[in-house]
């Protein structure tokens, strides 16, 4: 997906994104399809997606829960559910991904990409991505950033950073892939990743198969 196809899809109206991802009967109307060819649903989180992102995060392994949220962590508070899905769309927002049933349902919850606006820089907002293990290195945190991309910039968003352990070499690697240009800090072990989303992105997701927007 190229910058203008994404400013465009933008000028289109979080709104109407939000609001039309799943169909009156229940059916995804956002599919995509991962590297090994599964596919998936994406679609905006709601304050409804309580249940479902405390039974992704349990899918989720010691290894990436830690890398998430920098410490050894067994679950979610009920205020960290609150915070990770009620939402105002303008200073937090996030997409989810979920597996695909017969019929075009969404099963469980798979992914989570969210951007949370920098207090202090308008423009600018702190991002995280997350994949449930059975479903990293598919090309699905890609797919996830791509809309989260269409969102950030329809909210006034034009620089993202990423905050990761300075050893996490595949998140560098995922950022690098993406973002080129991105500038990249290193202090105690902390990594910070900084790049314009209004100049500079990579096509995200269309190698990974059809996909199928609303």
């Amino acid at each position: 997906m190229t910058l203008p196809r994404i400013m465009a899809a933008a000028r289109n109206g979080r709104k109407k994104h939000r609001d039309s991802a799943i169909a009156l009967d229940g059916r995804c109307r956002d599919v995509a399809v991962l590297a090994n060819r599964t596919p998936v649903c994406l679609r905006p989180v709601r304050a409804g997606d309580r249940e479902a992102l405390m039974r992704g995060f349990e899918r989720l392994s010691a290894d990436s829960r830690y890398r998430r949220f920098f410490i050894h962590k067994k679950g979610l508070s009920d205020d960290e559910l609150d915070f990770f899905t009620v939402l105002d769309g303008t200073n937090h927002d996030a997409v989810a991904a979920f597996e695909l049933r017969d019929g075009g349902v969404e099963g469980g919850m798979i992914g989570v990409a969210r951007f949370v606006r920098v207090a202090t820089a308008a423009t600018e907002a702190e991002v995280a991505v997350t994949v449930v293990d059975e479903f990293q290195n598919q090309g699905l945190g890609r797919l996830m950033l791509g809309r989260l991309v269409e969102c950030a910039l329809d909210v006034g968003i034009r620089t993202l950073r990423f905050h990761f352990q300075a050893d996490n070499t595949a998140m560098r690697r995922f950022i690098q892939k993406v973002w080129p240009d991105a500038a990249f800090l290193v202090e105690h072990g902390l990594a910070t990743a900084r790049f314009s989303i209004a100049h500079v992105l990579q096509p995200v997701g269309h190698e990974f198969g059809p996909e199928k927007r609303p």
